[in-house]
């Protein structure tokens, strides 16, 4: 992915998966073939969502099929541990360094970060969140976390009175 990337060195995986020059000259087209690119796109959105610090050095699982029926790319796939992201270490969204595009200035994580170099993966980036605007996403999501802020109060009273975390 870096050669694609940065040095234009385009290559794919033959049948026996090894890595061969391709003759393709689409960046898109090329990587699509190796990496599962909209699992990417998912990825980085949802990290702009909820300004991930962990987005910088862990919390990825990656998965690639290489089963007969497998589509042999690799995919960022399980999302998890949100717990900086989602208030209990506050003071990273409240930091006036972390303005802006969030995963995409604030990265070390190297899948995601060479991939926001490409005009091409960060226009993927604004149709899919276009899609979703569209669709009333955020207003779906803020009304399902309102309900369950209601529902759970209690509950989270309780793990706070347990954990003095916040």
């Amino acid at each position: 992915m870096y050669r694609a990337v940065f040095n234009e060195e385009y290559y794919e995986l033959d049948d026996e998966n090894n890595l061969i020059p391709t003759t393709l000259t689409d960046p898109y087209e090329i990587l699509n073939k190796t990496i599962d690119v909209e699992s990417f796109v998912a990825t980085y959105i949802l990290q702009e969502i909820v300004c991930n610090p962990d987005i910088a050095h862990s919390s990825f699982y990656l998965a690639m099929d290489m089963s007969a029926t497998g589509d042999k790319r690799l995919h960022l796939t399980c999302p998890w541990d949100f717990d900086l992201a989602e208030g209990i270490h506050y003071q990273f969204a409240l930091d006036p360094r972390n303005a802006g595009l969030w995963a995409k200035q604030c990265t070390l994580n190297y899948w995601v970060s060479m991939l926001t170099n490409c005009d091409w993966f960060m226009n993927l980036v604004k149709e899919k969140w276009q899609e979703m605007y569209d669709d009333c996403f955020m207003r779906r999501c803020l009304n399902m976390l309102s309900e369950t802020a209601t529902k759970y109060q209690q509950d989270f009273a309780k793990n706070f009175a347990e954990w003095d975390i916040v």
